[in-house]
C-alpha cells in the first residue's frame, strides 16, 4: 500500500521492552518524527541520524501506525528465531564434528567444562 499522506508527522517501531518495576515484558513503540515526505516515502530522526523509510514493503524500518508496527514485530521476530535456529544448527554441527573433538583433545580440554 503507497502512503501520500503529508499528514503523517510520527512513524513507529514497536519492540518488546521489560517493565522496570515487574520486570515483565510489555510492548512499547519508539517514534520518530518525520522530516520530510516523498512520493517513495519519508525521511525521519532515528537513533540519532537521518534515515529514509520506504512507503509499502515487509522490510520497512517504521510504520505509520502502531498496528503496523506490531504486526512487522511479529514479522521480525519470527524472522529472528530461524536465523538463530540455523545459527545454533550450525555451531552444533561444529562440535559435533572430528576437527573441533581433536582441537579440544590438542588442547585438553574437557567437553563442556570452559
Amino acid at each position: 500500500m503507497v502512503i501520500m499522506n503529508k499528514e503523517i508527522k510520527t512513524l513507529y517501531r514497536c519492540l518488546i521492552g521489560v517493565d522496570l518495576d515487574s520486570f515483565k515484558p510489555m510492548v512499547d513503540f519508539d517514534e520518530f518524527e518525520v522530516i520530510k515526505h516523498t512520493k517513495c516515502g519519508f525521511w525521519i530522526h532515528g537513533y540519532g541520524k537521518k534515515r529514509f523509510v520506504l512507503n509499502s514493503g515487509n522490510r520497512r524500518f517504521a510504520f505509520p501506525t502502531k498496528e503496523e508496527a506490531e504486526v512487522n514485530y511479529i514479522y521480525r521476530t519470527h524472522k529472528r528465531l530461524k536465523y538463530l535456529k540455523q545459527e545454533v544448527d550450525s555451531v552444533d554441527g561444529i562440535i559435533k564434528s572430528k576437527i573441533f573433538k581433536d582441537l579440544m583433545k590438542k588442547h585438553e580440554l574437557i567437553d563442556g567444562v570452559f
